[in-house]
């Protein structure tokens, strides 16, 4: 199983994120999101108000910005 980075609903980020790895996003970030040949998933409780380009994108929160996937999944 590949490993999956949590961001908790209590933490905001501000900045650039790049990981090699899925990330699960329940808390706020502000910025640039990049997971190539990754998953990002804005959670329930997610708000991203960010450019995000990942290989899937799955959307049960909220994304404010550019999105650029191959696989766009909302609710």
């Amino acid at each position: 199983m590949d490993p999956m980075a949590h961001l908790g609903r209590a933490t905001t980020i501000a900045g650039e994120i790049v990981a090699e790895e899925d990330l699960e996003i329940q808390g706020t970030i502000e910025g640039s999101v990049r997971l190539t040949n990754h998953q990002v998933t804005a959670g329930n409780e997610g708000h991203v108000k960010a450019s995000v380009a990942a290989n899937t994108v799955i959307v049960c929160g909220k994304i404010t910005g550019n999105v650029v996937s191959s696989d766009l999944l909302g609710k």
